[in-house]
């Protein structure tokens, strides 16, 4: 096909190494979304390698193909998160019921498919919905705070307190989501060094004797969860966990002073 010399050769290579510098991320990211979309060319390659066989080839690849790509993806989505769901709802509603005021809660609801009537019973539902000061109070005497394992590591009650009082202090990555490289962890730590206090749950620390072989053995469960086969590969190397690198550094360069309600707040020694 790439051989013949005519009009479409430059396109199909064109899209022929595409597709190989595609590869990566979709094996790197390892979900749904990257490993299908990412994948998508080397799919419509396939095809139009068909196209020069007879027609029930190329038909019959092109339904199962389509058919297989919408149900797979989702499928392999709604498997591999529905045991999370209600933990996503509960979190946007309370951060939309105690941060976003009333427009931002219609906002949010309507971004889960929600209608307002049907999302305002889960707020009012809520546990201290509302924020009273008189709640972290034993931090009026300190000045500004920083958060360091990520805003949604605190509840939106604390939240508001901290902002409502002038004490949050934001850093360039705000929910760690993107902190995935050791430059990025730098730059994290970097900007942490600007406020000497930090808030964190308590219990935070445990997460450092966490047991390897049962970290290892949730992540090939859910592996297996992701592609429907079982995926049973031994760890090769150590992988560089940004969130367990952060709080080797807060552990080593920062001591409690204080306590409020289940929160620790914590000062740079170092």
């Amino acid at each position: 096909m790439l051989i013949e010399k005519n009009k479409t050769s430059p396109l199909i290579c064109g899209i022929a190494i595409l597709n190989v510098l595609l590869i990566p991320g979709a094996l790197g990211r390892c979900d749904p979304g990257h490993v299908l979309t990412y994948g998508f060319g080397l799919f419509l390659l396939t095809l139009v390698s068909l196209s020069k066989l007879p027609a029930i080839y190329f038909r019959g690849y092109a339904i199962v193909f389509s058919i297989l790509f919408i149900a797979v993806s989702q499928l392999s989505t709604v498997n591999f998160i529905a045991d999370k769901l209600p933990k996503i709802e509960l979190i946007a509603v309370r951060h939309a019921s105690a941060v976003l005021g009333e427009k931002g809660t219609i906002e949010v609801a309507s971004g889960l498919g929600l209608e307002p009537n049907q999302f305002k019973p889960k707020v009012e539902n809520l546990p201290d919905k509302t924020v009273n000061s008189s709640n972290f109070s034993r931090l009026d005497k300190y000045s500004k705070i920083s958060i360091p394992l990520g805003i949604h590591s605190i509840s939106p009650e604390m939240e508001k307190y901290l902002n409502s009082k002038g004490k949050f202090v934001p850093d360039y990555y705000p929910d760690n989501i993107n902190i995935i490289t050791e430059e990025r962890l730098v730059r994290k730590i970097r900007d942490l060094k600007n406020t000497p206090l930090i808030l964190i749950l308590k219990g935070a620390f445990a997460k450092l004797n966490s047991n390897q072989n049962l970290d290892d053995d949730n992540k090939r469960k859910a592996l297996s969860r992701l592609f429907f086969y079982p995926f049973n590969y031994e760890r090769k190397q150590d992988e560089f966990n940004p969130s367990k690198e952060l709080l080797k550094y807060l552990s080593a360069n920062y001591r409690k002073i204080d306590q409020v309600k289940s929160y620790e707040l914590m000062q740079r020694v170092n």
